[in-house]
């Protein structure tokens, strides 16, 4: 295989963080490794913010910060927001690079309420995409074995959005798990069932509909890599950046422990294989078939949010530059599958709801 560890310099841990409780559910999650032979895909039992070694952990009486039902969050547990400044010693990169970009998603940031998307349905809606000018919108709806790929565009980012449409049904598609959205809107990128290959399916114009079965293309060196490697590998997870430039998703099976990777490309050329994302002791590593699944990244490409299959909770880590690794994540909870728009001041992702086990929320920044 031509995968490898991203070898990058050092730099102090980031202390800012997001904090929240989070409400007990079973939500239908990502497939373990041992569920890739046909049989169902049982998600993780109950979506319990459990917080790193490095985060806030619970008050005096062993709860946490409040949250709803949705899952939005609020300030830390002593009632103050976390720390903003997570930048480091004055915000200075090494010598000769200048100073540190402020992020896109600060650092310390606090999400609201989140509001149920009207287009939620009766199914388990898990959130895939939403394009960063909030102008469309992708997810999973499962119910039992039945999954469908659906998707739906809004004229202005105040919505409301259009009735949702579903991508056409195609032999070999698709994973219960996740797709993704190119920042156009007009690709759609998705999982084979077996989690052996990513496929793109086309539309001309937004609104408009993708009618095409999933091909290869832009996803094709990925692909190729997948089938000349040994069996028991498989990809998943896919997250198109706000540039289009630059893509992370999945990669594991036969013990490969570094599975979330990132690569980037040149104009609109296929996909180069990726290489593995540097985090702090082990942030991203997986634990057996438990693995970190990304879900959503800022227009700088400096926040990744991320679903942690080993603590059963979303989580959210910044990096200084994407030349450099990044720092200590810290917890979301309950706001699965968790997605930004292009200026981060608001946030799409699922969570127990009204019209179905899971639905779709969105939250403002705070």
């Amino acid at each position: 295989m031509r995968l490898g560890p991203v070898a990058f310099g050092g730099f102090a841990a980031f202390v800012g963080g997001f904090v929240c409780a989070c409400s007990s559910s079973s939500p239908i999650g990502p497939p373990s490794e041992s569920d890739l032979d046909g049989g169902s895909s049982d998600g993780p039992g109950s979506m319990v913010g459990t917080g790193d070694s490095s985060m806030p952990g619970p008050d005096a009486s062993g709860g946490d910060a409040s949250r709803g039902a949705d899952g939005s969050m609020g300030p830390g547990a002593d009632g103050s927001a976390p720390a903003a400044d997570a930048m480091g010693d004055g915000g200075e990169d090494a010598p000769n690079l200048g100073p540190l970009p402020t992020p896109v998603c600060p650092p310390g940031a606090t999400w609201g309420q989140g509001t149920q998307l009207a287009i939620s349905t009766a199914a388990d809606d898990l959130m895939g995409a939403i394009t960063p000018d909030e102008l469309s919108i992708a997810w999973i709806s499962t119910t039992g074995a039945s999954v469908e790929v659906l998707y739906a565009d809004q004229s202005s980012a105040q919505g409301p959005f259009a009735t949702a449409a579903m991508a056409p049904a195609a032999s070999g598609f698709y994973a219960p798990t996740k797709v993704a959205l190119s920042p156009d809107g007009l690709r759609l990128l998705v999982v084979a069932s077996n989690h052996k290959s990513f496929g793109v399916t086309t539309r001309s114009s937004r609104p408009g509909s993708f009618t095409l079965a999933p091909g290869g293309g832009e996803v094709d060196a990925i692909n190729s890599n997948i089938a000349e490697g040994e069996a028991s590998f498989f990809v998943d997870d896919p997250v198109i950046g706000a540039g289009d430039t630059t893509f992370y998703y999945s990669f594991y099976g036969s013990g490969f422990v570094d599975t979330l990777l990132e690569t980037t490309r040149t104009g609109s050329t296929p996909w180069p294989d990726g290489v593995s994302l540097s985090g702090t002791a082990g942030a991203f590593a997986s634990s057996g078939s438990e693995l970190r699944r990304p879900t959503g990244v800022s227009a700088d490409d400096l926040t990744l949010f991320y679903w942690d299959d080993v603590d059963a909770t979303e989580k959210v880590a910044w990096r200084p530059r994407t030349s450099e690794p990044f720092g200590a994540p810290v917890t979301l909870g309950a706001l699965q599958g968790a997605a930004p728009n292009a200026a981060c001041d608001k946030l799409y992702y699922s969570a127990p709801g009204t019209a179905g086990g899971m639905d779709l929320f969105v939250a403002a920044r705070q």
